[in-house]
């Protein structure tokens, strides 16, 4: 009997650990979806949250044309959003990028869009023995600029 209860909650935790995938495993399912689903041409609100220069803060409008940066706006003061730029490729390609190159950070959670498959919400703890390290980035209103 004992035999049996340590292999069932042993299948169940391997079930669970299996569902959840890895953010990697995840991140290549999600990046395929907005491969296939995703306009190459698109525009949304961007904020990112860090202990970082002012001017990298958001909230910004960023604006894509064929999978490249057309515009960048800081929405709020002051306007300058030269640095966000420097500091992430805002694309949704360069998104996925930010995730790829931080996946064994000591923490990472990232939420994606449920039919394209982008991410609205990353946030990373690079090293949790570092203070301020960390980062977290939102997208919101997603809207193809195609057609």
């Amino acid at each position: 009997m004992v035999v049996v209860r340590r292999t069932l909650v042993i299948g169940i935790a391997l079930t669970l650990a299996a569902c959840s995938g890895g953010t990697i495993e995840r991140l290549d399912d999600r990046r395929q979806t907005w491969a296939e689903r995703g306009p190459q041409s698109y525009r949304y609100q961007l904020t990112v949250d860090c202990y970082c220069p002012e001017e990298v803060r958001g909230p910004f409008r960023v604006t894509v044309h064929s999978g490249e940066v057309a515009g960048v706006v800081r929405t709020s003061s002051p306007a300058d959003a030269v640095a966000i730029v420097d500091f992430l490729d805002p694309t949704i390609e360069g998104l996925y990028a930010l995730i790829e190159a931080n996946a064994d950070a000591d923490f990472i959670d990232v939420t994606y869009d449920g039919q394209l498959g982008y991410p609205v919400s990353i946030i990373l703890d690079p090293s949790a023995d570092n203070f301020d390290d960390e980062l977290s980035v939102s997208i919101r209103n997603l809207k193809s600029t195609e057609g």
